[in-house]
């Protein structure tokens, strides 16, 4: 009891938290939709940064690099625009290897499929999603309703 009687404010706050990093977000645009083939998976085009102060999503290749190692928080989602499908997923990507699969069979026509996901990564390894729906033809997906972010867990 003595101990903490003797402990100042200075020193127990500086024994909390930390400072975020690697934390990004991304859109695939600030409007509009984006055309989606049916029956395959199609990496969705992230490229418009809501922010990313340390660079570590890249918008011409979709992908977020970890910049050193450590467990990452990421979230997902994806939204469709006017269609109904019997499948509507995203698989997660950690390098070449599927991670997880968030999936809607069905649904609404402006219906969201997402979900979140920690990884542990190594530096240098990327994380991607690709977008499936099997309703035929070529359908749309939200460009704005549409998004990836993530961050690197403290501790």
């Amino acid at each position: 009891a003595s101990a903490l009687r003797k402990m100042t404010r200075a020193n127990f706050v500086s024994g909390i938290g930390g400072t975020n990093e690697a934390e990004f977000s991304v859109i695939i645009s600030s409007s509009g939709s984006t055309n989606i083939a049916t029956g395959t998976n199609t990496t969705i085009p992230f490229g418009s940064e809501e922010f990313d102060p340390d660079g570590v999503f890249n918008t011409s290749t979709y992908k977020f690099t970890a910049p050193s190692a450590g467990k990452y928080f990421f979230s997902w989602c994806c939204r469709k625009s006017n269609f109904v499908s019997n499948r509507f997923f995203i698989d997660v990507y950690k390098n070449a290897s599927g991670k997880a699969t968030f999936e809607d069979g069905g649904g609404s026509i402006y219906g969201s499929v997402g979900g979140t996901l920690v990884l542990d990564l190594a530096q240098n390894d990327t994380v991607h999603g690709e977008v499936y729906h099997d309703q035929g033809g070529t359908q749309a997906i939200s460009n704005n309703g549409t998004r990836f972010f993530g961050f690197k867990l403290i501790g």
